[in-house]
């Protein structure tokens, strides 16, 4: 289902569209597939036709694997989508090696 946008969401609060949308129930939806590049594509380009024309997607590492890092070096993961994984769904996997306790991402 895809909703549209409602009377003046331009004055809503950030919780008031999520709520709209139902952004929460989305979210921890984890059998939705994760976006392939062309559709990353479309995202990128809507939201320079709408939001600012003058952000810049030009990360070196694709968002199909994820994205630079603070270091500017591609992540030690990446993400996908499994049918045969535990029953299907996500998971992250590490695109090497990596030592016990080391922090993979902040959250930054």
């Amino acid at each position: 289902i895809i909703l549209r946008k409602p009377n003046g969401w331009e004055t809503f609060s950030h919780e008031q569209i999520s709520d709209h949308f139902d952004c929460d129930h989305h979210g921890l939806d984890l059998d939705k597939p994760l976006p392939n590049q062309q559709q990353w594509e479309y995202m990128r380009r809507k939201y320079n036709e709408m939001v600012d024309d003058s952000v810049k997607f030009d990360d070196m590492v694709p968002p199909t694997i994820g994205y630079t890092l603070r270091d500017h070096t591609p992540p030690p993961f990446y993400a996908k989508y499994i049918q045969d994984f535990d029953g299907g769904g996500r998971g992250v996997f590490a695109t090497k090696n990596t030592p016990k306790g080391w922090m993979v991402h902040d959250g930054a």
